[in-house]
C-alpha cells in the first residue's frame, strides 16, 4: 500500500519501476571484436509496506490494552483474531465457522434463575435476582478452530489457548471493557477443537 498523500502519479512512476524486467545486454570487446552474451538478472522485489494513516500514535499492540481507536486499527492490520469484519459482515478466520442458531452451532434454552443469582436481562443489562426463581433464555455458542493451526514457534493453538485468553479477558487488571466477558456465564474447552 502507498503512504498517505502519495499522488496517483508518484505510484505510477514507484510501479513500473518495480516491474521493470530484465533485459539481456549485449557487450562487444574492442580487441576481439567478439560479442559475449551477459546474463539478465531479476530486479528484486520492493519490500512489502503498509502505511496506516491515523489521527494519534498506538499506544500497544497488547490485544487487551486501551481501547484507543489507533490501537483498533493497528491490530485489525497485523493480527489474525477468530473473526473479521469486512463489508458488514462477519467472517471466520481461524474457526471452522460462525456459530448460529440456524447451524445447530448455537443453541438456546430455557434456564431456571435463584435468588441471588446474576442473569442479563432482554435490555443487556445485568441484574440481580430478588424474589421467587424465574425461567430465562440462555445462549450457548460452540466455536470450533480449524485443524492444524500453529503459533509462531510451531505449537499447536487449542482451545485451551482461547480459555487462557479469555480469562486475560475477564482479569481486573487487565484494561478494556468487560461487557461482553460480564455476560458468559462460563467458557470451557471441550476438547483440542472446541
Amino acid at each position: 500500500m502507498s503512504a498517505c498523500g502519495k499522488s496517483k502519479s508518484d505510484l505510477a512512476t514507484q510501479t513500473a519501476g518495480a516491474k521493470a524486467t530484465a533485459t539481456r545486454q549485449f557487450v562487444q570487446t574492442a580487441v576481439s571484436g567478439t560479442v559475449t552474451a551477459i546474463s539478465p538478472t531479476a530486479t528484486p522485489a520492493p519490500p512489502k509496506e503498509l502505511a496506516l494513516c491515523i489521527s494519534q500514535e498506538p499506544t500497544s499492540l497488547y490485544v487487551y490494552g486501551e481501547p484507543l481507536l489507533a490501537n483498533l486499527h493497528l491490530k485489525q492490520a497485523v493480527m489474525d483474531g477468530p473473526i473479521d469484519f469486512r463489508d458488514f459482515r462477519y467472517y471466520p478466520v481461524i474457526l471452522e465457522d460462525l456459530p448460529t442458531l440456524e447451524n445447530g452451532g448455537a443453541t438456546l434454552s430455557q434456564v431456571q434463575v435463584n435468588p441471588g443469582e446474576e442473569y442479563v436481562e432482554t435490555d443487556g443489562s445485568i441484574q440481580t435476582l430478588s424474589g421467587q426463581p424465574i425461567t430465562k433464555p440462555q445462549l450457548t455458542a460452540i466455536f470450533t478452530l480449524k485443524p492444524d493451526l500453529k503459533w509462531a514457534d510451531g505449537a499447536s493453538l487449542t482451545a485451551d489457548d482461547s480459555v487462557f485468553s479469555f480469562e486475560v479477558a475477564s482479569s481486573p487488571a487487565t484494561r478494556q471493557s468487560k461487557s461482553r466477558t460480564l455476560r458468559t456465564k462460563s467458557y470451557t474447552a471441550l476438547d483440542d477443537w472446541r
